[in-house]
């Protein structure tokens, strides 16, 4: 079975849509200050008013800034009901807060080595969703040497390394991974999630492709044809 595809950095509705009738499983809206895909939470929630409710339930915030409240405010107001936080001041209570109130929880932790994940403290009450994000230093020390086949082999020997050190019953990866390296590295590792985002943009464009969104999922379709999103 395929993991769950989250395509992040959408700044348009149009991208938005075209992502979600791709068959993308979640989206992501950056109010990240230093993004260049940085949405402020008012554009955020006039973005979602724009997308059909039944989709609403696949956005995901992401931010690093706000509190509690605020970020309740926007996800209430947006009828989002999913958030990834990156160096948010918030504490631990206020996320348990947000998942007892409904709200999914993507945390991230970012590897540049497979020691790192010795390093990895994750409180199971703190997120839904871990997702374990291979840094470009580490891909492209992999990438000097060999084609992405032993990318994947990298990333299973890791996740291996969590399952074995880590109690945790939901696994993400994402980072700098071409598209082809993708089923080798589903294949390889059996993440449950896969977070793409850059992949999709042309080196000069914060917006996404949409016929390359499209050939993906067709791919992805094909070689997994028993999937339900």
């Amino acid at each position: 079975m395929r993991p769950k595809i989250k395509i992040s950095g959408i700044v348009s509705v149009e991208d938005a849509l075209a992502a979600l009738d791709c068959g993308a499983d979640y989206i992501t809206l950056q109010n990240v200050k230093n993004s260049k895909r940085y949405l402020d939470l008012s554009q955020i929630i006039q973005m979602a008013s724009l997308i059909p409710a039944e989709y609403r339930r696949k956005i995901v915030i992401e931010t690093d800034s706000g509190s509690y409240e605020t970020l309740m405010h926007a996800l209430r107001k947006a009828e989002i009901n999913a958030l990834q936080y990156k160096f948010a001041a918030l504490r631990m209570a206020d996320v348990i807060k947000m998942r007892r109130s409904g709200i999914k929880v993507f945390q991230y932790e970012y590897l540049t080595s497979s020691a790192d994940i010795l390093n990895v403290n994750l409180n199971k009450d703190s997120y839904d969703y871990a997702v374990f994000d291979i840094k470009p230093a580490f891909i492209s020390k992999a990438d000097r040497f060999t084609a992405s086949y032993k990318v994947a082999r990298i990333v299973r020997d890791i996740f291996n390394e969590i399952k074995g050190n880590i109690s945790l019953n939901f696994y993400g990866v994402s980072g700098d991974i071409s598209l082809e390296s993708v089923f080798t590295l589903i294949q390889g590792c059996k993440p449950n999630l896969i977070d793409l985002s850059t992949q999709f943009e042309s080196p000069h464009s914060i917006y996404k492709a949409h016929d390359r969104m499209q050939q993906f999922f067709a791919k992805l379709n094909s070689v997994f044809p028993n999937v339900k999103s």
